[in-house]
């Protein structure tokens, strides 16, 4: 994130800027003037002053060409009148003027940035002559000006607004300046260009290739803003002091400076240019969601400043607006050490806790005033980011803003940005003081710590001298304590615990019942949606609103409603292996003659992109339900809706073993080293089938509706059905002759509706089941005990798998859907609908691969979030309802519901 850049650098040739008006005064037009300091009939003439007079909404302003005398500035509040000079005077230029005023205000003298001088007077005279223009073509103008501002506030406001609309609506769009003159014309409207403490009204056209500002007067270093259409990459709607009217474009890819930051008259405005926009032919904005940067962030492949970058962004913080800053965390909490020690917890500060809660003794006070409140009850009456504490942090780089928000002042030494860890005390201890830091402490190279411009900041109590920031023991310099700082936020500490802070922040710790349990409750006028400022009729009211958030700031919009998933650590082994059985050795035929098929292991998940069909054989009459993979014999065991469970050879497709059964097959287990099948079926019983005997050896009878899904270890079994259970069976050698193992059910897990699908982590001791309705249930195995239940899908479940550490799972749904979600916490990190549902799914932890509806396999890589590949492998367009993976991993096994069996590989060309 680049440092808020200041758009209105002042050259040796202007040094008017917007920022030298008040925050949001709106400047409306300027003239050729003479100025003359020491009026009278003898020495008018030699003591004048070349210039501009600016007229802004609640000033005049001169700016004099020569730059060693300082700009003079007339709050209209402080004007007694205006009137023009008798005609004696015409031996001047032009028409002349005399403005009375109490008070004038002098800046930037020598163009060296300083506190303003506030002048007073009785009644002084002073006198413009008119390079060019006419009296009463300025005259009327000021005098109205004027009299709004004898006006209550609020009035005042309301008279300007009156004033701008007329002047608006009396300027048309200069189509001259169209790129061409051929453009379709889309739009056109008012709005106001917005940067940091200041606003420009302008004139909006929008046509088929391009967006044009044109500002209503010449404060802009061009007479238009151009924003072409084709290189939008990013264009987010923003809430702008309390009402959401903001419009923010980016043309890089990902930038978190943006080109143009348009506020609209209203809403309905706002949403109209929004979706005119983005209807347009050469608009294509970045296509990466939330879900996208949160499963990027999860696996390492951004970096935790990007990832606050981008939830700042989410959450409505833009560099443009200081009431909506960037918030960034104090990560460090050791600034007296000669060497910081990243390896040790104790340098870095409690994340799960808001900076008003770090030191108990305080927050012990704070709660004691907060239970004596009667409503609207807040731990914090000052926020933790607001356009004072900004600019204190900003005050050497930007002082102008400094200047324009404190009415030309600089803040007092003893209250000014020190030194680092003087601030970090006093965020510890007073009771006033909780804000954050910004981003510019965690990128660039600390210039923002340094006086380069010689500022003159004022001295402390103690006698010395404002300057630089005075730094901790362990950094060298500006540039190296920026650099360490950016060194903690990556740190595996900060990266194992960030999560909590951005539930505080930006999550589901923000406001509610959860604030409250987490000291983390802030003034109710600070959160987005607690007042409808429209709602107000009395503009009082309502100008009182907007000053509060002025001074005081906003919370950020809240990203997520549920805790934030934490980051995966980078040492955990992503798992290779989707299937527990052993090795196989099958030689697969070419497919074509310009390519080759590796036998490498791991090959699949490797390299899915050039994953191909090589051969198919048809194993059922009708759908196959399930398929396991026996390597060692070469033998794959297949279930269907026909009733069968049959044994093919995988070489040539022959079959070698069949047996029907009542009704349609669903699922099927083979237990390694057991020759042993475990078959489910819709009559509501479990099968154990001996392939050395070729017979049904047993029954299992505990469901009252068709089992839908089997899991199977060493000594447990898993087993779903339609009838809402899922029942947890032992398994022991047995006592009786007649079969070789007991099955005996230990406890059943109850669901409101039919389960679908099931993964188990016995190692975990987790256990994951899909529901019809596209509920997850989250199981605690060892307990027997539900961990979390959510509604991520709109339909049936169709298939569910959790990841090697059980921080993950991933499902798919009838609605085509395909989530990843947080097992922890129950956030959806990642959401993808494909165009044909899926209907089985293989994960190794990165790369997902879907059997679906069409007949295709489709691999994802969540790791990187993109698409690999969508391969067509079932010609007659058959849905694939079940896969599997050898344990070589160089062969993919799918099996249609027309029966076929499809065996996949890795082809190099």
């Amino acid at each position: 994130m680049a440092t808020m850049q200041n758009p209105h650098m002042i050259s040796s040739k202007e040094r008017f800027s917007l920022l030298l008006l008040d925050p949001r005064e709106i400047y409306f037009d300027d003239f050729g003037v003479i100025y003359y300091p020491n009026w009278n009939d003898d020495q008018c003439a030699t003591n004048s002053q070349n210039g501009r007079l600016k007229i802004c909404s609640s000033s005049l302003l001169f700016e004099p060409v020569d730059n060693a005398q300082p700009l003079l500035r007339f709050p209209l509040r402080e004007c007694v009148d205006v009137s023009q000079l008798p005609s004696s005077y015409q031996r001047y230029v032009g028409d002349m003027i005399t403005l009375v005023c109490n008070f004038v205000i002098e800046m930037k003298a020598g163009n060296i940035i300083a506190p303003y001088h506030f002048k007073k007077f009785l009644r002084r005279n002073f006198v413009f002559s008119l390079k060019y223009g006419k009296a009463d073509g300025v005259l009327p103008y000021i005098s109205q000006l004027m009299r709004a501002s004898t006006l209550p506030y609020a009035d005042q406001q309301l008279m300007i607004s009156a004033i701008v609309h007329s002047r608006q609506s009396r300027i048309c769009f200069d189509t001259r300046i169209l790129d061409d003159l051929y453009e379709n014309i889309v739009m056109e409207t008012t709005a106001q260009k917005i940067a940091p403490l200041v606003t420009n009204p302008g004139r909006v056209m929008l046509t088929s290739t391009t967006l044009y500002f044109q500002p209503f007067n010449n404060i802009e270093t061009e007479l238009v803003v151009k924003i072409k259409l084709s290189p939008i990459k990013r264009l987010i709607k923003r809430r702008y002091m309390l009402k959401h009217v903001g419009l923010e474009f980016y043309c890089s890819e990902n930038s978190p400076q943006s080109d143009l930051y348009l506020v609209l008259p209203d809403s309905n405005h706002r949403n109209s240019l929004y979706d005119n926009i983005t209807s347009q032919a050469v608009v294509e904005l970045q296509a990466q969601t939330s879900d996208d940067i949160l499963l990027k962030w999860q696996n390492g492949l951004i970096s935790n400043f990007e990832y606050l970058v981008f939830l700042n962004n989410n959450a409505d913080r833009s560099v443009n607006d200081l009431t909506q800053y960037p918030v960034f965390p104090w990560i460090i909490s050791d600034y007296t050490s000669d060497v910081l020690d990243l390896s040790d917890p104790k340098s870095f500060r409690d994340l799960s806790k808001p900076i008003g809660a770090l030191n108990p003794d305080r927050l012990r006070s704070l709660k004691l005033r907060y239970d004596d409140m009667p409503v609207d009850k807040f731990l914090y009456g000052s926020h933790y980011s607001t356009p004072g504490f900004i600019l204190y942090y900003l005050v050497r780089a930007l002082p102008e803003y400094m200047l324009c928000l404190q009415n030309g002042q600089f803040d007092q030494a003893d209250r000014a940005f020190y030194s680092i860890a003087e601030t970090w005390r006093n965020v510890l201890t007073a009771t006033s003081d909780f804000k954050e830091l910004i981003p510019e402490f965690y990128q660039g190279d600390g210039d923002f710590l340094c006086n380069k411009m010689f500022l003159d900041l004022g001295k402390r109590q103690d006698g010395s001298k404002l300057h630089d920031v005075v730094l901790p023991p362990w950094a060298r310099d500006a540039q190296d304590f920026v650099r360490i700082c950016r060194e903690a936020l990556e740190s595996d500490y900060v990266s194992g615990n960030l999560h909590h802070w951005i539930d505080l922040i930006f999550g589901y710790k923000q406001k509610g019942p959860e604030a409250v349990s987490a000291d983390n409750v802030f003034y109710y006028m600070t959160y987005e949606g607690a007042i409808d400022v429209d709602s107000y009729e009395d503009l009082n009211e309502r100008v009182s609103m907007e000053t509060h958030v002025l001074e005081f700031g906003q919370t950020p919009k809240q990203l997520f409603k549920r805790p934030h998933p934490c980051k995966y650590s980078l040492s955990e082994d992503i798992p290779v292996s989707a299937s527990d059985t052993v090795e196989l050795d099958i030689d697969v035929a070419d497919s074509s003659d310009s390519a080759t098929c590796t036998e490498e292991r791991g090959a699949i998940w490797s390299d899915t992109s050039n994953l191909q069909c090589v051969r198919e054989h048809k194993i059922h009459r009708s759908g196959v339900t399930c398929i396991c993979l026996d390597d060692i014999n070469g033998r794959i065991v297949s279930t269907s809706q026909d009733g069968q469970l049959r044994i093919h050879d995988l070489e040539t497709g022959d079959q070698v073993q069949s047996i029907l059964l009542s009704m349609a097959l669903s699922c099927c287990i083979l237990i390694p080293g057991r020759k042993t099948v475990l078959v489910s079926c819709w009559d509501n019983n479990i099968y154990e089938y001996s392939i050395e005997f070729g017979r049904i050896v047993q029954s299992m009878y505990g469901h009252g509706d068709a089992v839908s899904d089997l899991w199977f270890c060493e000594k447990l079994l898993i087993s779903s059905s339609w009838d809402g259970l899922v029942m947890v069976w032992e398994v022991k050698p047995s006592s009786s002759n007649r079969f070789p193992y007991e099955y005996n059910i230990i406890t059943d897990l109850d669901h409101s509706v039919a389960v679908s699908c099931i993964d188990v982590n016995y190692q975990k001791k987790k256990l994951v089941s899909g529901c019809d309705d596209g509920h997850i249930y989250i199981w605690d195995i060892e307990y027997y005990t539900t961990t979390g239940q959510y509604r991520v899908h709109t339909s049936i479940v169709n298939d569910i798998c959790m990841s090697k550490d059980s921080q993950k799972l991933v499902s798919a749904a009838g609605d085509g859907s395909v989530v990843l979600l947080d097992v922890a916490t129950g956030t959806v990190i990642y959401t993808v609908n494909v165009s044909s549902q899926a209907r089985c799914l293989l994960w190794n932890g990165q790369t997902l691969l879907m059997g679906k509806d069409d007949g295709c396999v489709m691999s994802l890589d969540l790791m990187n979030v993109s698409t690999i590949c969508n391969r067509k492998g079932n010609t007659d367009g058959k849905a694939i309802s079940c896969a599997v993976v050898n344990q070589q991993q160089d062969i993919l096994l799918t099996a249609c519901q027309d029966g076929k069996l499809l065996i996949w590989k890795i082809l190099i060309d």
